[in-house]
Parts: structure tokens; C-alpha cells; sequence
């Protein structure tokens, strides 16, 4: 029975991990942000804070349902993209910029047909990007077929203005953080805000009724009064918006008209135009049989070998005739980005086949090479750093992680040896010598008495018998 039991509740946790929608996301980041920030930072850490969003769409508080079952929404980097700094542009500076119209010129969203406001929606305004910028969208918009495309500017543009813009169907505009300190580089409770609106959302902040939004008001911690926190209160009904319905319609219908969007005479403009079958603006390229995987010419950066080549492979792509990319990253062990390193290598690489950019093999795979290289090595000893590919577009990826050395030019300091003493031994005391006796002269012995002889009694006893034998003879 135990066993059973443990049986289903593990049939019961693999569907409940399976209930989730995909939404596909691409962040469009100006090269000049890239570079502030630090590129393997700024990469790795708009992976985790989209992540964080998941948090804002669990089915807990959506009360989203699919085939009667829970279902999560769950937001998957596909790319991020580095554009020319497009912020010396005075037209991009001064207004949205409309991603979607390029890709919806481009003839790349797949929205819901039948709806005539939709062209209007998309047939927007982009004439400030330029023809490169321009090209790098739709690029990015075929190999990773995301959804919804986030761009990054500087925190000048939008100062004084919004935190935040979302135009819908996919369209979001967010102020660039400075994350070297928390790894936040863009505000999650307000990115799961922008994307309320793709979804249908309004603004509940600026109604004349806000005050419900503080103080113990029906509103209160409802994510379009601005709260950055996932909470039980996220969603609910106001006389704007069903947010809970609007979001289940996304599984419920498989075609609306344009009066299904429109709630107490306010039209929800957002959901309309994604289609139910997984909140699909565009659909993601196949993966095929292409492999893309990374060889080093080294495994050690030092003064010696101050560069690694870096050649990033797509096999099997002969025939394929749509951009492939994959992001190539590094990541700081004990070594460190930007100080030990050059920060210049993480990045998405695109091969574009129909405006080759890059080396073809015998064998008909594609090549580009990038360059890792040294920067200051004035330390002592090795560190380590990692470099490697992940986040495949249009291609499976060898996500293998590879080990670097970087080796310090500065000669260790010897260690320094204390002074050896020689064994101190005991102090020697100098002989003890005896009196020393002057000689005695046998003239002045007795008359002079002078002198400071011995007075033994043998002395004296033998000098007295001189005496007298010499009185004896005379």
C-alpha cells in the first residue's frame, strides 16, 4: 500500500511540474548599457531576475485553469539581443519604440486573424532605428520566435516619467538598474506589472479610486497598484478589468472578436491578439538535428598566451536556410571579469545564412571565432575562470563548461627565513690561577725583610739555617 502511494504521488508531482505555459521572452539591450554594466553580469543576471517574475504568475494566484488542471506561466529567456546604442537618437530617445511593428512588417507575429484593429496596433512608427538595428530585430525575431520582447534603456530616459511602459501585444520598455551590488538589473515586481498589461491588465494607480489601493483598500497589493511583491491579493475584479478572466481566456478560446475584449465599455488591449495555444505571439524555430558547441585553442590565459580562440561551431545547418544563435558566456571563479579579463565575450552569436558573416567547414558546419583575453595579471599564483553556450535558438547546444587558468605574472615574495643563532654555551669561567710567588733574593731576604714572600714555615726555617751556616764559616 505505501508503495502505491508513493507511486501516485509522484504521477501527482510529475503532471503538476508539467502544468505550465511557456511565454518566450528577448531583452534588447543598447551596446553602450552592455558594456557599462559588464556584459557577463548584465547577461547572467537577466536570466535570474526573469525568472523571478515566474513567481508573479503561479496558478496560486492567477487561478489560471487548462483542461481543468492549475497551470502556471512560466517566462524563458530565448535571447538577448545587443543593438547599436541607440540612445544618441534623438526620435528613440523622445518616445517608444515599437519592436513589434518591425517584426509585424517583417511579416513574423502570428496573432489572431479576423480582427481588423490589429494591423493598426502593430503598423507603427520605427523610422529611428537604424537599417543595421532594424535588421538585428529580425534576425533575432526569426531564430527565437519570442513573444515578448523587453527592451533595456538608460535610466535618463524614462527619469520623471514611468517606471515602466508596456504597449500591447508585445511590447515592454524598462529602465536599465545598476546590479553590481544585488544582481538586479531590471525591477521584477515591475516587469510582472508591464507584462499585466500585455495580458490585459490596467493601471489601477492613477484611477480616481487609488485610495483603494493603500490602506486596507479592496485593492490593496493588487499588481497594477504598483506592488512588487508576489501576494494572494495579485488578481482580482475592479469595474476596469477581470484580470483572473482575462488571463483564462488565453486557454479558453481558440478564436474572440474584438467584443470579448472589451470589459464594462473599457477594451482590454492586450490579450486580444495572442492566440490560445500557449499565448503564442510567434512560433519557435525548430531545433532540427543542428548542434552548436564551442572549442578553445588553450585552456590557460598568461603574459605568455595572452589569448584563447574561441570557435563556436553549428553542425549539421548546411541546409537550414534561417539565423541560428546561441549566447556564448563566461563566468568569474576566482578570476574576475573586467580585471583579469577582457569582458567581451559573452554575448548572443548569430549566424544569418543568407548574409554569411562567418567560415564554412569541408564538412558544411558553420564557424565564428571570438577572442578571450587577458588584462591584468599583476597577482601571484592561478585563478579560474569558466566559459561556455547555453540558451540555443534554432539549434540544440553542448552546453559542456570549460575550465580556464589564468596565471599571475608576480614572482612570489620568498617567505621570510628568521635568522639561525649560533648555540649559546654556557659561559666559560677563566682559570683560576695561584698566587704567583716573586722570586725571593737570598741577599736582602732577612736584612731587607722587603718583599711580599711566602712565610710558609719551611721557607723560614730554611733560611734561618742559611744564617747560620754562613756565621759558622766566617
Amino acid at each position: 500500500m505505501r508503495k502505491s502511494l508513493i507511486s501516485i504521488s509522484l504521477v501527482l508531482a510529475a503532471n503538476s511540474a508539467m502544468a505550465v505555459t511557456t511565454i518566450d521572452v528577448n531583452f534588447v539591450v543598447p551596446e553602450g548599457i552592455a558594456n557599462t554594466q559588464g556584459r557577463e553580469a548584465l547577461f547572467a543576471g537577466l536570466r535570474a531576475n526573469l525568472s523571478q517574475v515566474d513567481e508573479f504568475y503561479l496558478s496560486k494566484y492567477t487561478g489560471l485553469t487548462k483542461g481543468g488542471q492549475p497551470e502556471d506561466l512560466k517566462f524563458n529567456l530565448r535571447q538577448i539581443v545587443v543593438i547599436a546604442d541607440r540612445t544618441t537618437d534623438i526620435g528613440c530617445r523622445s518616445r517608444f519604440v515599437y519592436l513589434g511593428s518591425v517584426l509585424f512588417a517583417d511579416h513574423q507575429v502570428d496573432g489572431r486573424v479576423g480582427i481588423q484593429s490589429a494591423e493598426s496596433e502593430l503598423s507603427r512608427d520605427y523610422s529611428c532605428l537604424s537599417p543595421e538595428v532594424v535588421n538585428t530585430i529580425q534576425k533575432a525575431g526569426y531564430s527565437s520566435g519570442a513573444d515578448f520582447w523587453v527592451q533595456i534603456v538608460p535610466q535618463a530616459v524614462m527619469e520623471g516619467w514611468a517606471s515602466g511602459i508596456a504597449h500591447p501585444p508585445m511590447d515592454i520598455q524598462l529602465p536599465v538598474m545598476d546590479g553590481s551590488q544585488d544582481g538586479l538589473y531590471v525591477e521584477t515586481g515591475t516587469l510582472a506589472h508591464e507584462i499585466h498589461h500585455l495580458l490585459g491588465g490596467v493601471d489601477l494607480y492613477d484611477k480616481p479610486e487609488s485610495d483603494q489601493c493603500f490602506s486596507g483598500g479592496p485593492w490593496e497589493l493588487r499588481l497594477m497598484c504598483g506592488v512588487k511583491v508576489a501576494n494572494p491579493n495579485l488578481y482580482g475584479t475592479t469595474q476596469y478589468a477581470d484580470e483572473k478572466l482575462n488571463m483564462q481566456r488565453l486557454f479558453n478560446n481558440e478564436d474572440t472578436t474584438l467584443s470579448d475584449w472589451t470589459f464594462n465599455g473599457t477594451w482590454q488591449g492586450g490579450s486580444y491578439y495572442i492566440k490560445a495555444s500557449g499565448a503564442a505571439l510567434m512560433t519557435v524555430p525548430s531545433t532540427g538535428n543542428r548542434m552548436a558547441s564551442l572549442q578553445l585553442s588553450g585552456g590557460a590565459l598568461s603574459q605568455r598566451e595572452p589569448t584563447i580562440i574561441l570557435s563556436v561551431t553549428v553542425k549539421g545547418a548546411d541546409q537550414y536556410d534561417k539565423p541560428v544563435a546561441v549566447e556564448v558566456y563566461t563566468k568569474g571563479v576566482t578570476a574576475k571579469a573586467g580585471d583579469h579579463y577582457i569582458d567581451d565575450v559573452t554575448n548572443t552569436v548569430t549566424f544569418d545564412p543568407s548574409n554569411p558573416d562567418y567560415s564554412v567547414t569541408p564538412e558544411g558546419n558553420w564557424v565564428k571565432e571570438l577572442k578571450l583575453t587577458a588584462k591584468n595579471l599583476d597577482f601571484t599564483g592561478d585563478k579560474t575562470m569558466q566559459v561556455g553556450l547555453r540558451g540555443g535558438n534554432a539549434t540544440n547546444v553542448d552546453q559542456t563548461i570549460t575550465n580556464i587558468t589564468v596565471t599571475g605574472t608576480s614572482a612570489p615574495t620568498p617567505p621570510v627565513t628568521p635568522p639561525v643563532n649560533p648555540p649559546v654555551n654556557p659561559p666559560v669561567n677563566p682559570p683560576v690561577n695561584p698566587p704567583v710567588t716573586p722570586p725571593v733574593d737570598p741577599e736582602n731576604s732577612v736584612e731587607g725583610g722587603g718583599g711580599g714572600g711566602s712565610s710558609s714555615p719551611l721557607v723560614v726555617l730554611g733560611l734561618a739555617a742559611v744564617a747560620w751556616f754562613r756565621r759558622k764559616t766566617q
